[in-house]
């Protein structure tokens, strides 16, 4: 295979990779643009409840929210 034809092939590759990339990245950010809302207003207030639940059963969990998500962590077990 002549070296002109392999460089020829990864610089598709490369500008492939850079396409793509910038393709994911698009789809991440309009996920996230849409997540959030459903999050703030239906998720973590779930999962507080659930909390609310288990603790009247002494059960005892914590309710974090790192940004863009919800974490349910028991208090004895990490």
């Amino acid at each position: 295979m002549e070296i002109s034809q392999v460089r020829k092939r990864v610089l598709q590759t490369v500008e492939r990779a850079k396409v793509q990339a910038a393709e994911r990245r698009a789809r991440n950010d309009e996920a996230t643009t849409l997540f959030g809302p459903f999050l703030d207003t239906v998720v973590v207030p779930l999962v507080r409840q659930l909390a609310q639940v288990l603790r009247a059963e002494s059960h005892l969990f914590n309710v974090f929210t790192p940004s863009g998500s919800v974490r349910l962590m028991s208090e004895r077990n990490a």
